[in-house]
């Protein structure tokens, strides 16, 4: 009889802990995306931007074998996380002057700064388009194609490069990109973060990052964003600094799903 009633009891705080999550989870589901954000948002520096940290359900209840069945419950009850695809791709253009952007004939950017960086939210049609004038501008490099499969309200990371040693620490060089995707109904709200670097030989003194033996980090791309971006649509990104002549100019685009 002890044994049963401990039995009942257990299933008693299990079936109470679960309205309560349930509550919490519809309550989060109920609240969020009141109000729709600027199509673009550009933070001054990564470390400025507002990452979302996920729900209350993602930070309070560990991911181990024993809170198995919460994560099983909460997908049993409000259905799968969907699934975001990323695809990226990285160009280079050795031209930094204005008439490699007036060459792309992408007309006026959603967000454009003094410093150089300019962003458009493009149809799958003016991003095919925009392929195939890469290819066909002279000194267009094609640095890499990252692609990354995440799903709604997760925080992801890739890096796609090397490490090198420079001054006794380990350095990271190429492309890095934090993501934290929402899915509404018209469209994806991206935040992101995105860092591409290379090492660059036979720098002077002076230049930007670590120096060792003739060898830097140049940072030629280093975004921190929220994007509305369409259904059926990519973002552009284009920072361009004429002024400094050993910085490569850089292009990303990014397509969801």
């Amino acid at each position: 009889m002890k044994g049963l009633a401990n039995r009942l009891k257990d299933r008693r705080v299990v079936l109470l802990f679960s309205l309560a999550l349930a509550c919490v989870v519809l309550a989060l589901i109920l609240t969020r995306h009141d109000t729709p954000p600027a199509p673009v948002i550009v933070f001054r520096q990564p470390g400025e931007i507002n990452m979302p940290k996920g729900s209350l359900f993602d930070r309070w209840i560990p991911k181990t074998r024993g809170w198995a069945w919460t994560w099983r419950l909460q997908e049993t009850v409000f259905g799968r996380r969907r699934t975001v695809n990323l695809d990226s791709e990285i160009f280079g253009l050795a031209d930094s002057s204005a008439s490699t952007t007036s060459g792309l004939h992408l007309g006026k950017p959603s967000f454009s700064d003094t410093k150089g960086l300019q962003i458009w939210l493009l149809g799958q049609g003016e991003l095919k388009a925009l392929r195939e004038r890469f290819k066909q501008i002279s000194g267009v490099e094609f640095l890499g194609r990252p692609r990354i499969t995440t799903a709604e309200d997760v925080h992801s990371s890739i890096f796609q490069g090397e490490t090198i040693l420079l001054n006794g620490s380990t350095n990271e060089v190429g492309l890095g990109a934090t993501y934290f995707p929402r899915l509404r109904s018209d469209c994806t709200d991206l935040f992101a973060i995105l860092t591409v670097s290379e090492s660059v030989t036979n720098q002077t003194s002076g230049g930007s990052g670590p120096t060792s033996a003739g060898v830097s980090i140049q940072t030629n791309m280093n975004v921190a964003t929220r994007l509305q971006i369409p259904k059926g649509s990519g973002v552009f990104m284009l920072e361009q600094r004429p002024g400094e002549v050993r910085r490569r100019t850089v292009g990303v685009i990014i397509e969801p799903p």
